[in-house]
């Protein structure tokens, strides 16, 4: 997995060049929605707290920062477990989606 978007920071353009942190997504969900971002965070497979249930599937996994919880849809890094997370660094790159509830999470679908 790659590390940091390319393309317009301004979200607009629906990729961003901005680091972004995992607060910047749950406060404005709607207008990530559809955009392509990366982020760095810890590996919380399904321990984390994110409050939500799993957005797609059940095998949905989880990613934390120091702001927050976010899931991810799609399969998990290689040689990690998401029964038994170790909070390994990873980074994700996908595009932002809503659930039914415009709760966000990140789709690693290409």
């Amino acid at each position: 997995m790659a590390c940091c978007a390319a393309g317009d920071p301004t979200v607009q353009g629906k990729k961003t060049d901005t680091r972004l942190l995992v607060r910047d997504i749950l406060a404005s969900p709607a207008s990530f929605d559809g955009t392509e971002v990366s982020l760095e965070a810890k590996f919380a497979g399904w321990s984390g707290k994110c409050t939500s249930g799993p957005p797609k599937a059940r095998g949905d996994w989880m990613v934390e920062d120091d702001t927050g919880c976010i899931y991810i849809h799609g399969p998990l890094p290689a040689g990690l477990s998401a029964p038994t997370p170790l909070r390994e660094p990873v980074s994700v790159r996908g595009t932002v989606r809503l659930d039914r509830n415009g709760t966000p999470f990140i789709d690693l679908a290409r």
